[in-house]
């Protein structure tokens, strides 16, 4: 095949692909610009000069995932990144902040396949053979993407995200592309695009993460999330027992358990629905899942009626929601009273166990409470400590406030404490001030931040 004839192909079919892909994502993009604007208002769309073919500037359009004239920070986006906007965060998990870039490919910017285009930050880097890669007009897919899907996870926690990149990722990727676009063809291009849009769509979440840690509660969501449409259109029929459905009405229920549900399951896994265990279920975790489990059933819902079933019963819908989260909750109250009971009879059979308060009740010290009632044997988590008066008395994670630093001597003598976990670092003359508490009633203190096990778990 000639290199003209070639390149004719190929723009011809980044000219039909883009069409196709603009006209099918076109709903999608529009509620994503919704999403994105009532989350971080200002303009939805991010642009951002990108090196192109022969070295060509050319803008790239994405979704913007950040607060707008974002300025700090690096110029990778890292996994958990502080700087992403609530929407952003999903976008990021689902590549959804890519789909301006076919606007890109139209354009003839891009193509479909092609190696990604850098940001003029790093455009020092391609020296050497790696200048090459400027004889390749830059893509959305390439074979980077099918191994870098979740690029955000792979930077570690102790160094500067942009010089990792340059040191090791780019280098990586650099030569992989020209691996391959030399001895790219048609079928090959295909196959990758192919390959990048399976990676993209199914590997959106860390499946096998949720499935083990999540595993029996993801289940039990399944089977009540069953259950629920089961009794919404039992409960909405009318007719007489021994009667049955009409033909619409049954196509309407069976239809539903593998045309609605697996959209909102998924949802519930993107939208965080999993994030807490139910061990640690209390109000504001429940009015938290109500907003996610309301969010993606309203998204699911909204989707079918546009695309298949007009005229669907809003009263079933309803129904199904309230049935839903009733036995969501439910079930995740029933495991947060085991796990109550299993705690209190672990430390019934522990005589000499190290008894700790969590100083910090904010979201660090959440997350390691999780942590330690599920890594940590022979302790016993006591409560925390937080000077913020107005904390005290209420509970995070089913823990009490037990009070602030002038109350560790009382706490002491009350409870046997052993140890107080720092979740933050405090003022000099705090720090002084519970040193000097500690060390006249003997008690260890250990600063989280400076432990580089939980760092990483949390």
């Amino acid at each position: 095949m000639s290199h003209s004839f070639y390149h004719t192909i190929k723009r011809c079919t980044d000219i039909t692909l883009s069409l196709i892909a603009l006209t099918i994502s076109f709903p999608i993009m529009l509620i994503v610009a919704v999403i994105v604007y009532i989350d971080s208002p200002g303009s939805v769309f991010f642009a951002q000069e990108r090196l192109g073919l022969n070295r060509k500037k050319f803008k790239l359009f994405k979704f913007r995932k950040f607060p707008l004239n974002c300025s700090t920070g690096p110029n990778v986006t890292v996994c958990t990144d502080a700087r992403m906007t609530r929407s952003g965060r999903i976008l990021e998990k689902t590549k959804l902040d890519e789909l301006p870039q076919f606007w890109n490919v139209l354009k003839g910017d891009m193509s479909f396949c092609g190696p990604r285009p850098e940001s003029l930050r790093f455009q020092q880097l391609f020296t050497g053979e790696y200048t090459q890669l400027f004889d390749f007009k830059p893509g959305i897919f390439g074979p980077n993407q099918l191994i870098f899907r979740n690029e955000g996870s792979l930077y570690p926690l102790d160094q500067d995200p942009e010089s990792y990149y340059c040191e090791h990722l780019f280098p990586e990727k650099a030569q992989r592309d020209l691996d391959f676009f030399k001895k790219r063809n048609i079928f090959s291009e295909l196959y990758c695009i192919a390959a990048g849009l399976f990676v993209t769509i199914f590997l959106a979440v860390d499946l096998k993460k949720i499935l083990h840690v999540h595993s029996p509660i993801f289940l039990a969501d399944i089977v009540a999330l069953s259950l629920a449409w089961g009794l919404a259109n039992v409960i909405r029929f009318e007719g007489p027992p021994h009667a049955v459905l009409n033909k619409l009405d049954r196509i309407f229920f069976f239809e539903g358990f593998y045309i609605l549900l697996p959209p909102i399951i998924l949802l519930f896994i993107l939208f965080g629905v999993y994030r807490t265990p139910p061990s640690h279920f209390d109000l504001t975790t429940g009015i938290s899942i109500s907003k996610r489990v309301f969010t993606a059933m309203s998204f699911t819902t909204f989707g079918i009626m546009l695309l298949h079933y007009r005229l669907m019963s809003l009263f079933v819908l309803t129904l199904f929601f309230v049935i839903s989260l009733t036995l969501m909750f439910g079930l995740r109250i029933i495991a947060r009273i085991h796990w109550e009971n299993k705690r209190c009879k672990n430390h019934k059979n522990i005589e000499t166990c190290s008894t700790i308060l969590i100083y910090g009740a904010g979201q660090l010290g959440k997350d390691l409470a999780y942590w330690i009632s599920l890594r940590l044997k022979g302790v016993k988590l006591h409560g925390y400590l937080d000077d913020n008066r107005s904390l005290h008395g209420r509970t995070v994670a089913a823990l009490p406030i037990l009070g602030g630093a002038r109350d560790i001597p009382t706490l002491c003598q009350l409870h046997n404490i052993k140890e107080i976990w720092l979740t933050f670092v405090p003022r000099s003359d705090q720090l002084q001030k519970i040193h000097s508490i500690c060390n006249e009633h003997e008690i260890k203190i250990v600063s989280i931040l400076e432990q580089e096990p939980y760092v990483r778990f949390i």
